[in-house]
């Protein structure tokens, strides 16, 4: 992590940034300059850091096989994680997680469309996720349909998960999506 002292009259920085403070019109800036970021298939050895980012995001800890992962990788260090649930007749995208202190910097991007591109079976992928990220997933191509139109598999998690959200008032509402593909 570094600092930089800027003034406003430079151009946009093009890495993930956060203002810290601003005196005298100058701009302090805390910049997390990206490094080398490998996306790869997940080992028997990453079951642990996968866990532990899907348990801090409070995401669904079940099914979390390292086989179904991909990982991205900075400085020896797994920074993020996704998976495909291979899910009878409806696959599901999931616990798709970026280290805070790497957002902003495409990890997630480069995860899913890793995942995409490696999942071979035809038909849809499903996903399930907060109602405010909707947007994020519709530029991979999916779309949000109706709980009722969702595979009888989903459909159960989607009632379980939206009546904990209720239970907690986490303030949002769980979506369910999907990307209609032909290989």
């Amino acid at each position: 992590m570094q600092t930089f002292d800027q003034n406003f009259g430079l151009p946009y920085f093009s890495v993930y940034h956060k203002v810290l403070s601003l005196t005298n019109n100058r701009l302090l800036i805390n910049v997390h300059i990206p490094m080398n970021v490998s996306i790869r298939q997940a080992a028997e050895t990453d079951q642990k850091p996968i866990q532990q980012m899907v348990r801090e995001e409070r995401l669904d800890p079940r099914g979390l096989r390292w086989q179904n992962f991909v990982v991205a990788e900075a400085d020896g260090k797994v920074v993020g994680i996704g998976q495909i649930r291979p899910f009878p007749d409806c696959p599901e995208l999931g616990s798709v997680v970026t280290l805070k202190k790497y957002r902003g910097q495409g990890i997630a991007k480069q995860i899913v469309e890793r995942l995409l591109a490696d999942w071979k079976t035809p038909g849809p992928i499903y996903l399930r996720t907060r109602d405010y990220m909707t947007n994020y997933y519709a530029q991979f191509g999916f779309k949000e349909i109706n709980l009722r139109d969702a595979p009888m598999p989903l459909r159960g998690t989607v009632r379980v998960a939206s009546f904990v959200t209720c239970l907690f008032r986490s303030g949002f509402k769980i979506a369910v999506m999907r990307l209609d593909r032909e290989l």
